[in-house]
């Protein structure tokens, strides 16, 4: 179930790999967040991103996402993709759509979340995500990931949400846009 568009809300709109139902949550005058499920013709993420004033689009760019970016990029064209800044080794400056989620952006994202929720600063309304938090754990060998059996993809999403939302205050000099 999808709540309507409301006049002065920002969404953040970041597709899950898993099909499952997507999740709204409402800050007033704070970004919205939608998961919804990543189809091979991401039309549902241009439609529901267009829908939501805009939104910007948040597409992580592992594995079928490059396919779901391609597609954005150069079939539907939307205009307001996610883009992450990164630096290479000599320093310079990169960016490029999507959110790479790899050894070095995934404990950062999974420890400001966590941070987040316990902070406040980030109200839940979704029992599946909740659901999924309780059983992401961080392996002996390090790795964060959901219990065997279990899943994580809403919280990746969040997570990758709630990284989309400090670079916007940031860029806006802590101010929300």
């Amino acid at each position: 179930m999808y709540a309507h568009a409301t006049g002065g809300h920002r969404a953040i709109v970041v597709p899950s790999s898993r099909s499952h139902a997507g999740k709204i949550y409402h800050y007033p005058q704070r970004p919205l967040l939608l998961t919804q499920r990543l189809s091979a013709v991401p039309s549902p993420c241009d439609h529901f991103s267009r829908y939501y004033n805009g939104a910007e689009l948040g597409v992580e760019r592992n594995s079928h996402g490059h396919s779901a970016l391609n597609t954005l990029i150069n079939t539907t064209r939307y205009p307001r993709l996610y883009r992450h800044l990164d630096y290479d080794q000599a320093g310079m400056r990169r960016e490029a759509p999507g959110w790479p989620t790899d050894q070095k952006t995934k404990p950062i994202m999974v420890d400001d979340l966590a941070e987040a929720i316990a902070g406040g600063h980030l109200l839940i309304r979704s029992a599946g995500l909740v659901d999924e938090c309780f059983t992401f754990v961080t392996t002996d060998a390090g790795a964060q990931q959901a219990e065997a059996g279990k899943y994580d993809d809403r919280v990746i999403a969040a997570a990758v949400a709630w990284q989309m939302r400090r670079k916007r205050e940031a860029v806006a000099g802590g101010m929300l846009i």
